[in-house]
């Protein structure tokens, strides 16, 4: 066995996000209140070797809305999952929004 570690990072024009900070938007201020989302079916896909596909993980939500500073924001969301040791080649998950 073997332990994947996912990093999630929130950021708003290349720079940390902080949440119910105000923002220019082409113009116009935006201030982001709540951030969340759920990832699913999470794999490290393998198409060299039989053993295939893994699925590392059950359904998590990544939940940005407690980033009310640069270094939360900067620490961003961690999550480690356990997976058979192989050789991957990518990994894909679905992304669905709270």
């Amino acid at each position: 066995m073997g332990t994947v570690a996912l990093n999630f990072k929130a950021r708003f024009n290349d720079a940390p996000l902080v949440i119910n900070q105000v923002y220019d938007y082409n113009g116009k201020k935006l201030r982001i209140t709540k951030l969340s989302f759920y990832i699913s079916r999470t794999f490290l896909n393998n198409r060299i070797s039989s053993l295939g596909d893994q699925q590392i993980g059950p359904t998590l939500k990544i939940d940005f809305t407690d980033l009310d500073s640069e270094s939360k924001s900067l620490s961003g969301f961690n999550s480690k999952f356990d997976y058979y040791a192989d050789s991957y080649t990518s990994l894909s998950t679905n992304i669905g929004i709270n």
